[in-house]
């Protein structure tokens, strides 16, 4: 909802379109916080690099159907992407999967979905509802904007705190986030150390040369290359 309600300099709406709201762009923290990362393919007001009209951009699993079908893409798009990825976390499988592109295409286009609660019993009615309503084909009947569809889930089922998802997350990947961050300390360390030495390093002692060592080590360096 931040990035739709984006604003420039002056004021102007930026109308920005994530596009790929997917499980791999979604980052729980350790501090109990999600973000939605990588907006390397989001539309917005202003972009400098224009999308070809009808090029599609995302994961078709994810995709709302006018999404597929090429059409202007609307912050809906990314509530229904939203909901995609709430029926995977409550049934434990994509929403829609296939042996090739062409079969998920079809299903996103035409499937009849099924109310998380088929596929697991203990998902109470009203998250069937928000889910349902967020993967509506029509994008005048899904939520008007993604803050309506998490007040949604806040009244009607309850979220956790942010103090209990962190602690969700450290029972469930704890040895693997001390592991990681013994990793990132022992990098640091050596970082450190290497810099302690090239500081501490005594100059080198000069002695006498003969003229072709001398040719060698005065010539010219060659122009740097630009890696750009």
């Amino acid at each position: 909802h931040a990035a739709h309600e984006a604003c420039g300099e002056l004021g102007e709406p930026l109308r920005i379109v994530h596009r790929d709201v997917s499980p791999q762009n979604v980052l729980v923290g350790a501090d109990g916080v999600a973000r939605v990362l990588d907006f390397g393919i989001a539309k917005a007001a202003g972009r400098l690099r224009i999308t070809p009209r009808g090029e599609v951009m995302g994961k078709i699993a994810y995709m709302a159907p006018e999404q597929l079908r090429g059409a202007d893409v609307e912050r809906s798009v990314d509530i229904y992407a939203a909901a995609a990825v709430l029926w995977e976390v409550l049934c434990g499988a994509p929403l829609f999967d296939g042996p090739n592109t062409a079969v998920i295409v079809q299903c996103v286009l035409s499937e009849r979905v099924a109310p998380p609660s088929r596929q697991r019993s203990e998902v109470p009615e009203a998250l069937d509802r928000i889910v349902m309503r967020g993967l509506n084909r029509d994008p005048a009947r899904r939520f008007t904007s993604a803050r309506e569809m998490a007040l949604a889930l806040e009244n009607e089922v309850g979220t956790a705190t942010q103090s209990q998802v962190a602690e969700w997350l450290q029972l469930l990947a704890g040895p693997e986030l001390a592991a990681r961050t013994a990793r990132l300390r022992g990098m640091q360390d050596g970082a450190s150390e290497a810099g302690t030495r090239r500081k501490s390093s005594p100059l080198p002692i000069t002695r006498p040369i003969d003229t072709a060592e001398h040719a060698l080590t005065m010539a010219p360096l060659p122009a740097p290359v630009s890696t750009r």
